[in-house]
């Protein structure tokens, strides 16, 4: 945990909406984060979080980041985004 979360100085979480299972057991809740690193840099990204709670305790945590692929797929589907806005704004 030190290595993963040392580098941030200031953690910083906008709720962008949550919903909650009816018997408040299961929550999901979208953020957008803001964070600051050591130096100042600056990391702004949305996030969702999913907890599942027994008896009172948060029984598992999860954390999802929208990272987009990397590598040949990642540069086609970029490409893809790139031409379809090109087109979408000629109309």
């Amino acid at each position: 945990m030190e290595w993963g979360l040392g580098s941030i100085e200031q953690f910083g979480f906008s709720v962008v909406q949550a919903f909650e299972s009816d018997d408040r057991m299961n929550v999901a809740i979208e953020v957008d984060t803001h964070h600051v690193l050591k130096g100042g840099k600056r990391l702004d990204f949305p996030q969702v979080f999913i907890v599942e709670a027994r008896a009172g305790h948060i029984a598992s945590l999860r954390a999802y980041e929208p990272y987009r692929p990397n590598g040949i797929g990642g540069f086609l589907l970029r490409l893809s985004h790139i031409k379809a806005r090109l087109a979408w704004q000629r109309r």
